[in-house]
């Protein structure tokens, strides 16, 4: 799962039993927040004993605030005010989304850049620009209502499958879109019912939601409808299926072995990536025939896998679980095999299968135990606001001011945030607020089109150094 460039606190109360097995030593995390990143892959190669390579970019000159287009009236006596040069429009939006106290959600508009200003005005008056479009389409406003399944979410540029998956997962239920290069989303939510959060985010991609027990199944509108056939199969009940990568042919044979009455399919087709948790097998069937379009069918089945078979040369594509059984499906290219807890697979056998994972134990007593994972590790960039009070993050403030542009201020609520872009295309969110200790938070003073950081010192008595940036265009 890749959710990029963003923050997520999850506020549900969550009642559903989960798997607690210890994942193995291999084993990524699933938390729920993502961590830091690699650069993108587009960046500057560094040599391998070199150091880091010289920054590509220049910085242009400092931006005069009076010459920046206004870009909405604000409405209402205050000082809220947003200036911005050249920042990334999602990046800015979710920013003044958060500072205004209010909830977005918006199809990204990847790479575009935005200049100009806000206000100055009240706060109430900044939400109401931002739902009338002052910084893309419209974004109807959105009730924080709290709840068992409230989520708080901030991200730009994230994959719409990632944050349905996440939706899903805070409502122990199951979400599948159907269709495919939806593109990317940019959201700032707070206390918002994650239910409600599926269905706003279906409607900003055009597509519509039906829900059949515990699916929520997203498609275009007009959109053939589940086979109602293969609904009507209510027993067993599937209490997970998760996919990455399988084709129908995997799949049918997957639940085959796990006691559905099912068909088959030919071994081609395309491969499908979905999850679903306790649904009728009948839904399962459904959703595999409608995202593949091949629906079950007696007397066909794929050809068993020739052995053998080395475990380092599998990759897991599937995971269902019925009952106390549960099975996976393991592909070497074309080749794949279904195996439960201790079925034998090539030079070892199955050692155990979590909900994300599946250890092979080896034959060999004196080889390592091999884990598969369904997902990969979760990387990419984050916009993240600065903790101040951490050290570690003092670090980070740091290299903003040293090596960064400042490419937009918002002041004048209750949070006043920065915006610095980063020599390697990434974006820091300077936000003093954050930080639990006074102290801290008095060592940076954002205004408008400027920040400034009284830099802590190693002499006590000496007096701190007073870096400061101020709002530069692009160069």
């Amino acid at each position: 799962m890749r959710l990029a460039f963003g923050i997520i606190a999850i506020a549900a109360a969550c009642g559903t039993k989960h798997d607690d097995r210890a994942a193995p030593a291999q084993r990524s995390s699933d938390a729920q927040a993502v961590t830091a990143s690699p650069p993108p892959a587009d960046a500057a190669p560094v040599a391998p004993d070199a150091g880091p390579a010289a920054p590509t970019w220049t910085i242009g000159a400092p931006v005069d605030l009076a010459t920046l287009p206004q870009l909405a009236p604000v409405t209402g006596a205050g000082t809220v005010e947003v200036h911005a040069a050249d920042v990334d429009l999602g990046v800015l939006r979710t920013a003044v989304a958060r500072a205004a106290e209010s909830n977005l959600v918006a199809v990204s508009t990847t790479g575009q850049r935005i200049s100009g200003r806000l206000g100055p005005g009240a706060l109430r008056g900044l939400t109401a620009a931002l739902q009338g479009g002052a910084l893309g389409p419209p974004s109807p406003a959105m009730r924080g209502r709290g709840g068992r399944d409230a989520v708080d979410l901030w991200f730009y540029g994230a994959d719409h499958t990632d944050l349905f998956r996440v939706l899903a997962s805070v409502t122990h239920s199951s979400v599948v879109v159907a269709t495919p290069g939806l593109g990317s989303i940019d959201i700032r939510a707070h206390e918002v019912s994650a239910r409600q959060l599926i269905d706003v985010l279906a409607e900003r991609l055009g597509q519509t939601v039906t829900r059949h027990g515990n699916l929520a199944w997203v498609a275009a509108p007009g959109s053939p409808p589940l086979d109602p056939a293969l609904l009507a199969t209510r027993r067993p009940i599937v209490a997970q299926l998760s996919v990455r990568d399988a084709r129908a042919s995997d799949l049918y044979a997957l639940l085959a072995s796990l006691g559905v009455t099912v068909g088959g399919a030919p071994c081609d087709g395309p491969r499908l990536t979905f999850q679903l948790r306790d649904v009728p097998a009948g839904t399962a069937l459904a959703v595999i025939a409608a995202l593949s379009g091949q629906p079950p069918t007696a007397g066909v089945a794929c050809g068993d896998v020739a052995q053998p078979i080395r475990g380092r040369d599998l990759a897991l594509r599937a995971i269902a679980r019925i009952g106390a059984r549960r099975a996976a499906t393991l592909v070497d290219g074309d080749r794949a095999l279904v195996g439960e807890i201790g079925a034998s697979v090539g030079d070892g056998r199955v050692g155990s299968i979590g909900d994300t994972y599946v250890t092979l134990t080896p034959n060999d007593a004196g080889a390592d135990e091999l884990a598969l994972q369904m997902y990969p590790p979760l990387a990419g960039p984050m916009l993240e606001p600065v903790h101040l009070a951490e050290p570690g993050r003092w670090p980070q403030l740091e290299e903003a001011l040293r090596d960064g542009r400042l490419a937009a201020t918002i002041v004048g609520g209750r949070s006043p945030t920065a915006i610095f872009a980063l020599p390697d295309a990434r974006w820091t969110v300077i936000d003093p607020a954050t930080s639990p200790l006074g102290a801290a938070r008095d060592a940076v003073t954002i205004g408008p089109g400027t920040v400034s950081f009284r830099h802590p010192t190693d002499d006590l008595s000496a007096e701190p150094v007073v870096e400061a940036a101020v709002l530069r265009a692009a160069q």
